[in-house]
């Protein structure tokens, strides 16, 4: 016959909590860095174009930038009238590595606000195929220049 001892388990045991306060603070750690990042690793960026220029008002001037998957980079200047500007330039890429060639680019820009010094918009137009690293370059070229509102096409 059984006894009332043997058929009965002990239920009294010690939960080892360490392991839970380790992956908890390591969380709150991950949340922590992420929030800081994501206000260091940042851009202020405003909406370009809008219901504003839709209300019947002139425009005011803006530059298009096209990325083009072979290099090039096409500027399109918009609602400004400059003397001896066909109103759109092609700049070619690097022909080896069909990367951008930025020194090209940010002259081009730079001689681009010179003649308009109003120019306070763009809006960069990037393909598919355009990395993430090219349009953030070309938005910053942009903000450097003096261009206040930069915004971005969707695709």
């Amino acid at each position: 016959m059984m006894t009332a001892k043997q058929g009965k388990k002990d239920l009294n045991f010690e939960l080892n909590l360490l392991p839970v306060f380790d992956i908890l603070s390591c969380c709150i750690c991950f949340l922590l860095m992420t929030v800081a990042w994501i206000q260091i690793g940042s851009m202020n960026v405003n909406q370009a174009l809008g219901a504003k220029g839709q209300a019947g008002t002139e425009n005011a001037p803006a530059i298009w930038a096209y990325l083009n998957p072979n290099g090039q980079v096409v500027l399109n200047l918009k609602n400004a009238k400059v003397a001896n500007w066909a109103g759109e330039s092609i700049l070619p890429g690097n022909a080896s590595d069909k990367s951008i060639s930025w020194n090209i680019v940010s002259q081009r820009i730079q001689a681009i606000h010179n003649a308009v010094p109003e120019l306070k918009t763009a809006l960069v137009m990037p393909t598919s195929k355009s990395g993430y690293q090219d349009i953030v370059h070309i938005m910053d070229i942009l903000r450097q220049t003096g261009v206040a509102d930069v915004g971005i096409s969707p695709l």
